[in-house]
């Protein structure tokens, strides 16, 4: 599997673990703090996949320690808040944090991926044109009808 696949899936895994946190105790929380970060994230990740924008890609894993930040407060007011009743909104959480943690990691590995890539590919170009330098500047005698001079 591509790791931009992978990313997806994540991103939509995410947004999905938000949208189920809209049934618990915090709605208003949820459906008008943490579900816009989370589909501008899942946006971001979208536009960022489809155009090869590595900007965007930056954009979603900021966004996506926004939410894990935001996915925090509730999930510790509940464990520390001697409310185990809603063991399920604790269960949503762990699974959303968890999930925004798979989603900055799988990023930051995608962003990194692709800077060595880019590292070795300039390398490459690099050496090629030295050595074309090197090769027009040493080998005239073979090119030198080809340009129209005599040596």
């Amino acid at each position: 599997m591509q790791a931009r696949t992978w990313l997806i899936i994540l991103g939509v895994l995410q947004l999905l673990a938000v949208l189920l946190n809209i049934y618990g105790e915090d709605f208003y929380y949820v459906c008008f703090v943490v579900l816009p970060i989370s589909i501008l994230a899942t946006v971001f990740l979208g536009i960022s996949i489809a155009f090869q924008w590595k900007r965007g890609v930056e954009i979603f894993i900021a966004l996506c320690i926004v939410l894990l930040l935001l996915n925090f407060f509730p999930l510790f007011s509940l464990l520390f808040g001697a409310t185990w009743a809603a063991w399920h909104d604790i269960l949503l959480y762990i699974v959303g944090v968890l999930l925004e943690a798979a989603c900055i990691a799988s990023g930051i590995w995608i962003l990194y991926y692709t800077d060595t890539a880019e590292k070795e590919s300039l390398l490459r170009r690099s050496q090629s044109r030295v050595s074309n330098v090197f090769r027009n500047s040493f080998g005239r005698g073979e090119n030198a009808e080809y340009e129209g001079e005599r040596v």
